[in-house]
């Protein structure tokens, strides 16, 4: 079958229709990036945020919801779309945005750890924290980062009261001295986190990311969907029986829904169906995100 006949999937996907099963079904594994509403209002926030010119108290922003429901995907996309790169003028590496995790544990010394790792400067574990702290506001300047995303930021709540107040300030501390703005991402619980110190939490913007509800928004994210799913005909996952289906298979989790989605065209792919069907769906072995977590 010629790449014409694969009007329904996206351009850049046609050629993978014609490898074998077994490299369509590692093409899977791929990070996707579907830009639904809620994912380019965020990058928007993100990208406004970037480009602000420094100032004494830069807006920050804290992106919470559910876990494994596309935070981290967002962010991650942002931060791959501003990579480090050398300036053509100067010849010199800049990042604009550096993308990290909060530590398990949230202690400012191993915070500074992860952040020079990622900066790949070398330090000594048993340095001072005020000398890890000047070391990676020294690098951090020198690379021109000009947003700093940190992830997994409810893990503040796993340390000490006092822990937390401690990191939160000294994350505070990084935003005014190198005057740009913080990025949160984290569970519910990141709500918390940051209202750890009141007069903190003021200077975050506070964006929900909520589960997908069975509408016609849910809708339009399948037909996206499977634009990027690499199988012969078109399977019409916008239609009322089968989007209710994967509704309630994911449970509104996006998610869910791509490893949903995965494991299904895996099936329509070895099986030589082709499509994704209520029967393929029936089919898999899949375990209920509630019963996941339960």
């Amino acid at each position: 079958m010629s790449e014409e006949s694969y009007k329904h999937v996206a351009d850049y996907v046609k050629p993978i229709i014609d490898l074998s099963e077994q490299e369509r079904i590692q093409w899977l594994d791929n990070q996707r990036w579907i830009g639904y509403g809620m994912a380019k209002t965020i990058i928007e926030k993100l990208n406004w945020r970037l480009n602000l010119k420094p100032s004494d108290r830069m807006p920050n922003l804290l992106i919470y919801g559910d876990t494994n429901n596309g935070k981290t995907t967002i962010v991650k996309q942002f931060a791959l779309r501003n990579h480090s790169k050398e300036n053509e003028r100067t010849g010199i590496l800049e990042y604009p945005v550096m993308y990290m995790q909060m530590p398990p544990s949230p202690e400012e010394s191993r915070f500074y750890d992860s952040m020079l790792n990622i900066l790949k400067a070398p330090y000594r574990q048993r340095d001072s924290i005020s000398r890890k702290q000047n070391q990676a506001i020294t690098m951090m300047h020198n690379l021109g980062v000009k947003l700093l995303i940190i992830d997994e930021f409810h893990h503040m709540l796993i340390g000490h009261k006092t822990k937390q107040r401690l990191l939160l300030q000294s994350i505070k501390y990084l935003s005014n001295e190198l005057r740009i703005p913080i990025v949160t991402v984290g569970t519910d619980d990141a709500l918390r986190a940051i209202r750890v110190i009141p007069q903190i939490s003021n200077r975050f913007e506070q964006i929900e990311l909520p589960k997908w509800q069975s509408n016609d928004d849910f809708r339009r994210l399948l037909a996206s969907f499977e634009k990027v799913l690499p199988i012969k005909l078109p399977s019409q996952l916008s239609g009322q029986e089968i989007s209710r289906k994967i509704y309630s298979m994911c449970e509104g989790n996006i998610g869910e829904l791509s490893t949903l989605l995965n494991e299904v065209t895996t099936e329509a792919i070895k099986s030589g169906d082709e499509k994704i069907t209520l029967s393929l769906l029936d089919k898999i072995k899949w375990v209920q995100p509630v019963t996941k977590i339960g």
